[in-house]
């Protein structure tokens, strides 16, 4: 492993203390100033669709809402905080005089790290299936190290009130995990990329950083009552998930050997930077 790579004790994105949610004017492009919305990224994004091509003047306006270094600075930190998680839980029973009212009320949260470094190597199949010209070479090979914070929060609530023959009971769901992850590599593409004279095992140099937002809430109702000769049962449920993964970055330098530093101008093979931003919501309702 390379010194420059083995020495990373851990790697972080924005804070090094908690997976925090990220602010609500991170998770989506900004508006351009002066504008509810940013028409840029919707030209962007209907592009694909076969309407007018964006311009050079909107590619800019894109570039420069985006939140940069919060979301892409990869830090190295050797003092990362430890694991930790906690929960708490209560339930009582209250009598209310010709009724009874029971609760249930359970809560937690964790906040965990993980960095890991290893070899991730790719190979391309040549010759023809099945002759003694088949065989396998290597076509990538990286050192990497990777670290991911996670934190998860979870709440839940169960009630029932019951009186007479009847009995209404209700239970409530929330959990929220958010997760981050910095990844560096340092190796070559050789299918794409000559080695470097100086730098072989360590042409190009990579970043990866994500941010994944997923939460869960669900609510179910069930009231049964029972009249003697006549008896009701109503149900209804309520659930919503979402996934925000806004800012996943992911780039790619190539050392030069007259700058004698990893460089990269978006074009050249081995050099490039994409972004993208991903939303889900999925709600359901029954009874």
């Amino acid at each position: 492993m390379k010194p420059y790579i083995a020495a990373l004790a851990g790697l972080t994105i924005g804070s090094t203390a908690f997976a925090q949610p990220l602010p609500p004017a991170t998770r989506t492009p900004p508006p351009l100033t002066g504008q509810q919305t940013n028409p840029a990224v919707e030209a962007a994004q209907f592009a694909f669709e076969g309407l007018p091509e964006v311009t050079r003047r909107q590619i800019q306006d894109i570039t420069a809402s985006l939140v940069n270094s919060n979301t892409s600075v990869i830090q190295r930190d050797g003092q990362v905080v430890p694991n930790f998680s906690g929960d708490i839980a209560f339930g009582n029973t209250v009598d209310l005089g010709g009724a009874e009212l029971g609760m249930v009320f359970v809560a937690g949260l964790s906040n965990s790290w993980r960095t890991r470094q290893g070899l991730q190597e790719a190979g391309t199949r040549t010759g023809t299936p099945g002759s003694p010209t088949e065989g396998l070479v290597e076509s990538s090979q990286f050192q990497y190290v990777t670290t991911e914070n996670r934190a998860v929060s979870n709440v839940m609530f169960s009630g029932a009130l019951s009186w007479d023959e009847h009995r209404i009971r209700a239970v409530g769901l929330f959990i929220r995990d958010t997760l981050k992850e910095a990844r560096v590599a340092v190796g070559n593409n050789f299918d794409t990329v000559d080695q470097s004279p100086t730098r072989p095992d360590a042409t190009l140099q990579t970043g990866l950083t994500t941010w994944y937002e997923r939460q869960l809430v669900n609510l179910q109702l069930l009231g049964e009552f029972d009249f003697g000769d006549l008896a009701v049962t109503l149900r209804g449920s309520a659930a919503e998930s979402q996934r925000n993964a806004p800012y996943e970055r992911n780039y790619s330098y190539r050392f030069n050997e007259t700058v004698n530093d990893y460089v990269n101008d978006l074009r050249s093979p081995g050099q490039f930077a994409s972004i993208s931003f991903s939303e889900l919501v999925d709600t359901v309702y029954s009874g």
